[in-house]
């Protein structure tokens, strides 16, 4: 099997494509590709009509052609991984699978089965058997789990008082800290009717509260810059967990969403993900630093496994190629460098890479299919078993 990756940020794209096929031929002259893996910009507009007819064109092999357009593109080129972002781009990796039955579908967004639809629904739309273990897993949609890079400004953890049907909408959050002693009986009443919890406030209250923790002074003369520079950085982490006590809810409990919206008059905010009444939620700070540690520590891991394995006698089969799906907030603006994170990936995983930058993720990786955001989701290809040996080689051996 035979991987290649190349990314061509050429305006158009015919010009893209044979810039691509170009530089791959040029890495591996006798490449006769079975498959063609495209992701272009959405820049190209309707450009993207050509995207498969100019690929065809140049590579007459290629017998399937898959993938999608997308806000950015990464690949391979001749200084190392290379991403391109807001910009026309097509990443193109050609692969030679000899023996390997490839079987394509796609579906358009009104054909998705409804989110309570039996299994059998979800088996009939990609055309495969209920008893598949790994379908099923991998079509359970869930919520984003937590990743790293964020840090908790307040220990306070809130509990969702109303939110709307949809749950996307918070209306309302409950301070964990009960009222204050009264001698009022009247109080005494109140505090046995409303639990342990306290008052019940809108979300720009908790909004608020996060800011005066971080030092923010409103009377300061840089007070509305600061309230625009925590903005975009503040999120929320939300433990889907209405019985244990907050004290026992460890980070791993919590999943971050962005917040996509703040409607000032009411107070309220709209997250990226269901919330419910009961649910616990954090206000919480992205970190860049922690991000790239994180990413550094995931792939530094993966590299211990590898060399785990050849200590062990039983090495896993050397990798293909690799696809990265990355967060849109996660290139250039957030590192400050381009092309960083792909970079970094190529320096641990020296295979042919492409991948694009989207607004959501989903991946397996903490054993349970889910849907993430403002993460980045890494797929290593492998063959199920390593290559076999020439004939001439294993008789010598015996």
């Amino acid at each position: 099997m035979v991987w290649a990756s190349c990314v061509s940020s050429k305006t158009t794209v015919r010009s893209a494509v044979e810039d691509a096929v170009a530089s791959i031929m040029q890495q591996q002259p006798d490449l006769q590709p079975d498959l063609a893996l495209v992701f272009a910009s959405c820049n190209y507009g309707s450009q993207l009509q050509d995207v498969v007819r100019a690929i065809r064109r140049e590579v007459p092999s290629v017998r399937h052609v898959f993938g999608c357009s997308a806000f950015g593109v990464l690949g391979g080129s001749a200084g190392g991984p290379l991403e391109v972002e807001g910009e026309p781009g097509i990443s193109l990796t050609l692969a030679a699978l000899p023996g390997v039955e490839l079987s394509l579908m796609h579906t358009l967004r009104s054909s998705i089965p409804s989110e309570d639809a039996s299994p059998e629904a979800w088996c009939d739309l990609v055309g495969m058997s209920p008893q598949s273990k790994q379908l099923l897993a991998g079509l359970d949609f869930a919520f984003p789990d937590a990743p790293k890079g964020y840090r908790t400004v307040s220990d306070k953890v809130w509990t969702i008082g109303q939110t709307s049907r949809e749950g996307d909408l918070i209306a309302s959050l409950i301070d964990p800290e009960p009222p204050s002693p009264s001698s009022s009986d009247d109080d005494d009443d109140d505090d046995e009717a409303s639990g342990a919890g306290g008052a019940e406030v809108v979300p720009l209250i908790a909004v608020y509260e996060l800011l005066m923790s971080a030092g923010f002074d409103p009377e300061a003369a840089h007070a509305a810059h600061m309230i625009d520079e925590l903005s975009s950085k503040l999120a929320v982490a939300i433990a889907p967990d209405s019985w244990r006590p907050a004290s026992e809810l460890g980070p791993d409990d919590f999943q971050v969403a962005a917040i996509s919206e703040v409607w000032q008059r009411p107070g309220y905010i709209r997250v990226d993900c269901q919330a419910r009444p009961g649910y616990r939620l954090r206000l919480v700070l992205r970190d860049e630093r922690g991000i790239a540690e994180d990413l550094d520590s995931k792939l530094l891991g993966l590299k211990r496994t590898e060399l785990a394995g050849v200590i062990s006698g039983m090495p896993r089969p050397r990798p293909l190629a690799a696809l990265l799906f990355t967060d849109i907030g996660r290139g250039a603006s957030l590192y400050g460098s381009p092309s960083y994170e792909s970079g970094l990936v190529g320096s641990y995983l020296p295979v042919p890479l492409a991948g694009v930058f989207g607004s959501a993720q989903v991946s397996t990786a903490n054993g349970k299919a889910a849907l993430y955001e403002l993460t980045s989701a890494l797929a290593v290809l492998r063959p199920l078993v390593p290559a076999a040996q020439p004939q001439q080689q294993t008789q010598q051996e015996q």
